[in-house]
């Protein structure tokens, strides 16, 4: 199923240290699916063991495929395996699949089970970046679904909005916090943006307020789908 030119392309493009095939998100998918149709009945128990196999792979496709399985599966996982998906984060270097772990599986986790957010609390306070940006993203689901910790999130964003901006591909290669730094304020624009979609009169106070504070990108990302009248208000033609 691979494709070498692919391949070269998405590895400069994600920016990963680990092989690629070159398998578009579409053929891992299909293998994924099939897998699951003929093992419904696996128990999570089941899949972790084939999970760290793949994670563990050095290929870039193969560690997505793990994500594909844990996706398929998500409503068997629990808290319990809370401990495994942040390992997984922990042992992630790039930000699609960093994203989906947060998203998608540990958001599934939170959607059932409130104790998730203490550990959101502890993520956000964590030296690891990948750990800080998922303790935002894990509510993203949730929030496009008019669920979730709002203020959670906002506190998190006011606590985040302090480390320093700068321009992602002049300098990311040899400063790796500082390509953090950039993923944080990102992640605050992302979920802010998603947030005025349902709540524009909350997110634009909330820009409204730390104008000042927040990098351009965290203000630019943010304010993007507010309605006009607030961008007016903000002084953003």
């Amino acid at each position: 199923m691979g494709d070498p030119a692919r391949a070269v392309k998405e590895k400069s493009y994600v920016r990963s240290p680990f092989k690629f095939y070159g398998v578009g998100m579409a053929g891992r998918e299909k293998m994924a699916k099939k897998f699951f149709t003929d093992h419904r009945d696996w128990s999570i128990k089941d899949l972790w063991q084939l999970v760290w196999p793949l994670w563990n792979s050095g290929w870039h496709e193969l560690r997505g495929l793990a994500l594909d399985l844990l996706a398929l599966y998500n409503k068997k996982l629990a808290y319990a395996d809370l401990p495994y998906l942040e390992k997984l984060l922990r042992t992630s270097v790039n930000w699609d699949q960093v994203d989906e772990i947060s998203a998608h599986l540990v958001g599934s986790v939170l959607a059932r089970d409130e104790r998730v957010y203490a550990d959101l609390k502890r993520w956000s306070t964590d030296r690891n970046f990948w750990l800080r940006r998922a303790a935002m993203l894990s509510q993203l689901i949730l929030f496009r679904q008019n669920l979730g910790d709002r203020q959670l999130f906002y506190g998190f964003a006011t606590k985040m909005m302090d480390e320093s901006w700068q321009n992602f591909d002049s300098w990311a290669k040899n400063h790796p916090e500082k390509m953090g730094r950039w993923f944080i304020r990102k992640a605050i624009g992302w979920v802010l943006r998603e947030m005025s979609k349902k709540w524009p009169g909350e997110v634009f106070q909330f820009l409204r307020k730390n104008k000042t504070k927040l990098s351009p990108l965290s203000f630019k990302e943010g304010s993007r789908k507010l309605p006009v009248e607030y961008k007016e208000k903000l002084e953003i033609s």
